[in-house]
């Protein structure tokens, strides 16, 4: 609930939240530019190859750090999967492109919502290492129930314990 409010995906039922980057105050229309999301709840347009959804995605965010479309896809380990619709993917390889839509998009804030499901531990070690890459000079917001998902993080907020 914490990231659907901040990412604005969700509207708060009391209060508001209000965006800021650097001293200027942005609309919510607005705040998607500098955000990417990573959520089990988000769904791949599973009609587009991974070639495809990377050529769609980053025509509306610049890569981080300009990765290109054939590294990411060498990142993800799907070089063979590339022209292959996202429908004919399993639920661990849909969740790794969902992480690196999220991952390798240029932006200064990255929520990633319980961001190892369906993966098993291999992929889940590849995310730490990713993750470990690219987060440097970034705010990185991860909600999850698995403490692997938070290793890397150095504040943690326990909503259960508020």
């Amino acid at each position: 609930t914490l990231i659907k409010l901040l990412s604005g995906f969700m509207l708060p039922t009391d209060g508001k939240v209000k965006y800021h980057m650097d001293k200027d105050e942005l609309s919510p229309e607005k705040w998607y530019k500098y955000l990417s999301i990573c959520a089990p709840y988000l769904e791949l347009i599973e009609d587009l190859t991974l070639t495809e959804l990377l050529k769609f995605h980053f025509g509306l965010k610049m890569p981080y750090e300009d990765y290109t479309s054939e590294e990411i896809i060498n990142e993800l380990g799907l070089g063979s999967k590339k022209d292959i619709q996202l429908k004919y993917y399993s639920s661990g390889m849909k969740q790794r492109v969902k992480l690196a839509l999220a991952l390798y998009s240029n932006v200064p804030i990255v929520f990633l919502d319980e961001p190892t499901t369906n993966l098993d531990e291999t992929n889940k070690q590849w995310y730490l290492k990713v993750l470990e890459k690219l987060m440097k000079k970034r705010l990185f917001i991860i909600a999850s129930n698995d403490e692997l998902d938070i290793t890397l993080c150095n504040e943690r907020l326990d909503l259960a314990k508020r």
